[in-house]
């Protein structure tokens, strides 16, 4: 695709569906667990963007899965996306992913 840049990115921001993050053992899976989320909303970029805090329990093991639901805009037309996902860490680091995704028309 082409002209996939921060600037489209930052255009098009998707909200959380859910004021929680879910989480379970990574090595051990199990069920999951919900924790609940404060969502910091104020001076942050892109502007209507929210930004979710990492849970901060200390925990023995190889690490942990989380997951967020989003809510998908109801005006978007069925076919191909890409996702961009961005988490800024509390050091000196920023982690980007990006997905490929397909809108379908529901079941």
């Amino acid at each position: 695709k082409t002209g996939i840049t921060e600037e489209c990115f930052a255009q098009n921001v998707l909200k959380f569906a859910t004021q929680y993050t879910m989480e379970r053992d990574l090595v051990k899976p199990g069920a999951w667990r919900k924790v609940e989320q404060k969502d910091l909303t104020e001076g942050t970029y892109p502007e209507g963007s929210a930004w979710r805090h990492v849970v901060k329990i200390v925990r023995t093991g190889d690490g942990w899965v989380r997951k967020d639901s989003v809510i998908v805009p109801s005006d978007l037309t069925e076919g191909d996306y890409v996702l961009s996902f961005r988490w800024d860490t509390q050091a000196a680091q920023v982690w980007v992913s990006c997905a490929n995704i397909r809108l379908v028309a529901q079941a």
